[in-house]
């Protein structure tokens, strides 16, 4: 009577269900937790243990043991708290990421969509056609900045993901020296590159490797003035691909080369042209996923830069051919629903595609676009996540449901880009995943190879 015990969730527990009772009665009770209360008040959580002792198979007593996990369990209840308190606590910064990712590229959308239309098919006066293309510069300039902002959350998070693929490296590093053609060209820097004729074949994320190569020229150029020079070389030694970034610009201090690769570190010469300092970090990281090194080279301040990454080669020769060359592909004869809920992005995507040939309509939500859909029956869906009323993925969902539909293709266009976004457009029944913002060739690219 002087002890009072009961569950762990506070119930009173008949008598005939205590480890004793049961025990007397020839069962094996192991370690049933119990709630003990003294008669002082204080109350202890225990273990409790209680097995029957037989003579001549007789029970006659019970050998009961009683071990304090007060403390344990606290301690457990504190450990469990704590991990769901960082779970939660990576999921808000998941969300924010994603809300973030959102709301900074949707409205680049119209803006480059626009300054493409103005360029291609406005006529434009010498000071108008400037403007553009500065305008066309800072807002890819923008994007980059914010893929790498993501890319480097999603690499410190452990939710980065390369796609692996056979590719020919020279291609990349083309690609990458003509996004900073007219930046280049532009301030007045002359560039400069050196590739082999035959193709270097590579494993690895071919986006990914573009990237390192892209943030190595632009970090180049944008400490290179006016009369200088960045060049690029690719070369293979023996199993590794070596690509050399070099500049005659500002240089860097000796005292500063063993910072240049950390995160949201700058040099003396950095801090004067601005940035955050994660370009560079965002090369290293990304060079290592791919089994790959980095490294920086300088004379000192005013005698240029040069950077050099080394990779490894795939170890068959086999890439996959080049496409074959021609004019940029147009939508004659194409039928293209746009379900977008922002009006400017919305137009813009419109024109755009009208005047590649396209057949387009539009709506403003998901509900809408379904009876856009029934009605129109298009080639193309080219649909956002983030609707109003039901999310792009449910309109994906339903338009995958209705086996007449079953010939239209669909592509997710939509500023949340992170991997589980794009999981999750596949899993709905998209055939494809855009971040925004998109440019005119990505967008007529993938609309002709995805149609009827």
């Amino acid at each position: 009577d002087r002890l009072r015990m009961r569950a762990v969730d506070g119930t009173p527990v008949p008598p005939e269900r205590l480890p004793s009772y049961r025990a007397l009665h020839g069962e094996t009770v192991s370690s049933m937790e119990l709630l003990i209360t003294a008669a002082n008040g204080t109350t202890r959580r225990a273990e409790v243990s209680a097995h029957p002792l037989r003579r001549d198979g007789a029970i006659y007593a019970t050998v009961v043991t009683w071990r304090d996990v007060t403390e344990e369990t606290g301690a457990r209840a504190d450990l469990e708290a704590a991990r769901a308190a960082a779970e939660e606590a990576n999921r808000l910064k998941d969300d924010f990421i994603a809300a973030l990712s959102h709301e900074l590229r949707t409205p680049l959308q119209p803006i480059l969509g626009w300054t493409e239309v103005l360029r291609r098919h406005g006529k434009l006066d010498d000071v108008t056609t400037r403007a553009m293309e500065v305008v066309h510069r800072n807002i890819r300039q923008q994007v980059r900045l914010v893929d790498d902002l993501l890319d480097l959350s999603r690499i410190l998070h452990g939710k980065f993901m390369l796609r692996f693929e056979t590719f020919d490296l020279r291609e990349q590093v083309r690609v990458a020296l003509e996004a900073i053609e007219e930046a280049a060209r532009s301030k007045g820097v002359r560039l400069a590159s050196t590739l082999p004729g035959d193709p270097v074949a590579m494993v690895g994320d071919a986006a990914r490797v573009q990237q390192v190569v892209g943030n190595l020229l632009e970090n180049a150029l944008k400490f290179t003035p006016a009369g200088g020079r960045v060049g690029v070389r690719l070369e293979t030694r023996d199993t590794r691909a070596v690509i050399e970034v070099d500049d005659s610009g500002e240089g860097i201090a000796e005292s500063d080369l063993s910072i240049i690769f950390e995160p949201f570190r700058q040099g003396r010469q950095s801090t004067r042209r601005g940035g955050l300092g994660i370009g560079l970090d965002l090369v290293r990281r990304l060079t290592e996923l791919h089994n790959g090194t980095v490294s920086v080279a300088s004379a000192g301040l005013g005698q240029g830069a040069r950077f050099r990454v080394e990779l490894p080669l795939a170890r068959s020769e086999a890439v996959p051919s080049a496409p074959p060359a021609g004019g940029r592909p147009r939508l004659e004869r194409h039928s293209v629903l746009i379900i977008e809920d922002n009006a400017d992005t919305r137009d813009v995507l419109k024109l755009m595609l009208e005047v590649d040939g396209a057949t387009v309509e539009t709506a403003e939500g998901g509900e809408a676009g379904l009876h856009a859909v029934e009605r129109m029956r298009p080639d193309v869906v080219l649909c956002d996540i983030g609707l109003p009323d039901i999310d792009g993925f449910e309109v994906a969902r339903r338009i995958r449901a209705r086996a007449d539909l079953a010939a239209t293709r669909l592509i997710a266009l939509t500023g949340y880009g992170q991997a589980e976004d794009m999981r999750q457009a596949l899993k709905a029944g998209f055939e494809a995943h855009l971040t925004k913002p998109v440019n005119l060739e990505q967008l007529m690219a993938l609309l002709t190879s995805v149609s009827r």
